[in-house]
This record gives C-alpha cells, sequence and structure tokens, in this order.
C-alpha cells in the first residue's frame, strides 16, 4: 500500500524532471499514475491499465466508475493516502506511532 504511492511519487518525480506531463490518479484502493491517455501501475511494474483493467479493479470493491476516480491527485490528497497508508500499518503494529500520523492527518486536514 505505501509503497504503490511512495513508488507513484518517484514516477512523477521522473517525470517531472524528464519535461513529461504524469500525475498521480488517486484511484480507490489502487494508486496510479497517468501519461496523457495511459494509466500506469508503478508498483507493478508500470503495467499499462485501460478502463476495463479499472473497471475490473473497481468492481472487486463494489464500485462503479465515477470520473471523480480519474481526476488528478493533488499534492495534498497524494500526501493524505501515503498517511493513510502508514496509520493503517501502524495500527497493526506500533499504535504509538499511529497516533502521531492521526495526528499529522489531522492538522494536514485542517
Amino acid at each position: 500500500m505505501l509503497f504503490r504511492s511512495s513508488l507513484s511519487a518517484v514516477y512523477l518525480f521522473v517525470g517531472y524532471r524528464a519535461g513529461l506531463a504524469i500525475e498521480g490518479v488517486n484511484f480507490p484502493g489502487h494508486f496510479l499514475v497517468r501519461f496523457e491517455d495511459v494509466m500506469l501501475d508503478p508498483f507493478e511494474g508500470g503495467r499499462i491499465h485501460t478502463l476495463g483493467d479499472c473497471a475490473t479493479l473497481l468492481m472487486r470493491q463494489n464500485l462503479r466508475a465515477e470520473a471523480s476516480f480519474f481526476e488528478p491527485a493533488t499534492p495534498r490528497a497524494m500526501l493524505r493516502r501515503m498517511m493513510a497508508n502508514l496509520l493503517y500499518l501502524y495500527q497493526r503494529s506500533d499504535l504509538e506511532r499511529a497516533a502521531m500520523v492521526a495526528g499529522w492527518m489531522e492538522d494536514l486536514d485542517r
């Protein structure tokens, strides 16, 4: 989880340095990046996702496609997603760190 959004950030930074318009997509349950009309999954080696693939990912979560699922993620949304992933991990192993991350998320939401 954490690695998906973190690896996506690497794609974004490298794309920026290369002059490519790559953007993060805050897709439900699966953070993706988009270059032009192509959806890429950095966590799966840059696998290309078609709209059909995206629909399948949504069906697994009992969701239907909405335009908002394909909108570019703001830097704040990306950071919040990374923190949510950290929170999820820490809630299982380190409650003190989980509380710290939850506090950061509250600060970010203000």
